[in-house]
């Protein structure tokens, strides 16, 4: 784990992706609903009501595996702001990778119970659903030249 402080601006663009991604009103709709299971074992979705306790509580976790003091009140006051535009998904993926290596701590599983962790999990499986062409691809990889195939379609001009 390194020790660069992760902002709150990085903290709003991974919540602003997950809430534009989700649907809590329609759990089984195109965008499905981002749910998540906390510490305690019950489940939460995502909505814009509680993106300020889910963003505070990313925060501060960083803080408490980072030992940080500086900066911590303002973690504790963490409001949540959407950020402007159409969340990318290869942006956001790199975002929970950086978060996670400033963050995460050493035991495995230590992290893998955290709220933190199970958010992230679902953020990242909701980015990946986000990507331009994950639908084109088989659904099982049955075929031997599959890498083939798909690198001819990624060259239509051949």
């Amino acid at each position: 784990m390194s020790e660069i402080m992760v902002s709150k601006t990085h903290i709003d663009a991974l919540l602003t992706a997950a809430l534009r991604w989700s649907d809590p009103a329609d759990p089984y709709g195109p965008l499905g609903a981002l749910s998540f299971f906390r510490e305690d074992g019950g489940s939460v979705y995502l909505t814009a009501e509680n993106a300020h306790e889910l963003g505070r509580a990313l925060l501060l976790y960083h803080f408490d595996m980072c030992d940080w003091d500086e900066g911590r009140e303002e973690a504790e006051a963490y409001t949540f702001e959407a950020l402007p535009g159409k969340p990318d998904p290869v942006v956001i993926l790199r975002g929970i990778e950086f978060y996670e290596y400033q963050t995460a701590p050493e035991v495995v599983e230590e992290w893998s119970e955290t709220t933190t962790y199970k958010f992230l999990t679902a953020l990242r499986f909701a980015a990946i659903g986000q990507l331009p062409d994950i639908r084109r691809v088989p659904w099982g990889l049955d075929e031997r030249d599959v890498f083939l195939e798909w690198a001819a379609r990624a060259r239509p001009n051949g």
